[in-house]
């Protein structure tokens, strides 16, 4: 990842670049697609960073994001080792309202009432909306 400037939008912006190697994977390549579409179609949340667009520059893909001062969250990981319980929850429970409501995986796989895109028991409507 690195921190860039927009010159055209005057802007700082994050720019995620994977290794070559992986860029020339073409089964990466198209998961690199998918997420960044995923991320930038269909998910709109503040626990969510916005995708800005997806430029290619020598047969790499690379997304341009928003910029996030601050440490990621592998980096912390790496450094403090396992998180305290209060930290895991607190992520784990972001991360679900940022995604809660969006229709993913193998419709085979998914309950009827999940493949309807239905309200799913246990899921409150006012929470989904956070």
């Amino acid at each position: 990842m690195f921190k860039a400037h927009d010159a055209l939008l005057n802007r700082v912006v994050a720019v995620k670049v994977r290794s070559p190697l992986l860029a020339s994977n073409a089964v990466a390549r198209q998961y690199l697609i998918r997420e960044v579409r995923t991320a930038a179609a269909a998910i709109s949340h503040k626990h969510v960073v916005t995708i800005h667009a997806v430029d290619e520059e020598k047969g790499l893909l690379f997304p341009v994001m928003q910029f996030i001062d601050g440490q990621s969250l592998n980096q912390r990981i790496r450094e403090a080792g396992t998180l305290p319980l209060d930290d895991s929850l607190s992520i784990g429970t972001q991360t679900t309202k940022a995604l809660t409501g969006q229709v993913s995986g193998t419709p085979q796989y998914m309950s009827p009432e999940q493949a309807r895109a239905e309200q799913l028991l246990g899921q409150d409507s006012e929470e989904a909306d956070e």
